[in-house]
């Protein structure tokens, strides 16, 4: 909730809201591995969830990525700035399709 309410104050127009991923090779992915943490590389993909922090669930992290998109972008002020950006049909087609993405 303080990232959302952060990247809202900031004086920012477009934002990218992703999961915690630890990567193969970093420290964390090899102290996380030793402590048999599920790292679900089926959902290694920037708008999933491969990783779930202890205290939440998968559904419930992917809530808060769907929250945090909406919230920023569905703004008065965010939304007008990016319909005044749009520059063609094709460019409509790729944002609709990202949010879209951003979604799942």
């Amino acid at each position: 909730m303080q990232t959302i309410e952060l990247a809202k104050e900031l004086p920012i127009n477009r934002a990218q809201f992703n999961n915690f991923m630890p990567l193969p090779g970093s420290e964390i992915y090899e102290d996380l591995k030793k402590k048999n943490y599920n790292i679900n590389y089926d959902n290694y993909f920037v708008h999933d969830v491969a990783f779930v922090q202890e205290g939440f669930t998968r559904s419930e992290m992917k809530w808060f990525q769907r929250r945090a998109y909406l919230e920023f972008y569905l703004r008065p002020k965010i939304a007008i700035v990016l319909i005044k950006d749009i520059t063609s049909l094709k460019h409509l087609y790729m944002l609709i399709k990202r949010f879209i993405d951003a979604l799942r």
